[in-house]
């Protein structure tokens, strides 16, 4: 019968030859079936295949970063605690994952660029009102509401050609 090996050990546990030193350097009896499992369940907490999160919990349903985290530090048993964190790393790597193909944006992008856009807003709406008021000086009601709707016109054909320009920059994130 050929010598068992700590290697062969550490595969029959199912273990690292790393974890079947440290138990070994922790006095535990390596050879020793029930000295074993008594340690490893005491010093490597898993999460049995068949664990859920207890019904009526809100944490099966929390599809946000902030919800999972919440749930997480309300979480009393080892189980929940680990099946929250890795819920959580997925949503995180999926987010990761969308704001690289482009997806998502960043909320500091959106904000610039809704600045610009509103800057651009408000240069045509100055531009309408110091362009308009000379040109329909002395015109009736329909005249003015013609020259006015032309201008409009032109204003917005600004900005729709314009709004590449707003876009554009995102594309690059």
């Amino acid at each position: 019968m050929p010598r068992k090996t700590k290697k062969s050990r550490a595969a029959e546990l199912g273990i690292t030859f790393n974890v079947l030193n440290n138990a070994s350097n922790q006095g535990v009896d390596i050879w020793q079936d029930k000295a074993m499992l008594k340690w490893l369940e005491t010093n490597r907490p898993r999460v049995p295949a068949d664990a859920a999160i207890p019904a009526g919990d809100s944490a099966m349903d929390a599809h946000t970063i902030e919800a999972i985290k919440d749930e997480i530090t309300k979480a009393t048993d080892y189980n929940t605690v680990k099946i929250l964190n890795e819920k959580l790393k997925g949503i995180q790597m999926a987010v990761k994952v969308q704001k690289e193909t482009g997806e998502l944006v960043g909320r500091d992008a959106m904000r610039e660029n809704d600045t610009r856009i509103g800057a651009v807003v408000k240069a045509g709406v100055l531009k309408l009102c110091n362009d308009a008021a000379p040109v329909v000086e002395g015109l009736d009601a329909a005249a003015a509401h013609k020259v006015l709707r032309l201008q409009g016109d032109e204003i917005l054909n600004m900005m729709a050609d314009e709004q590449g320009a707003f876009w554009k920059g995102l594309d690059d994130l």
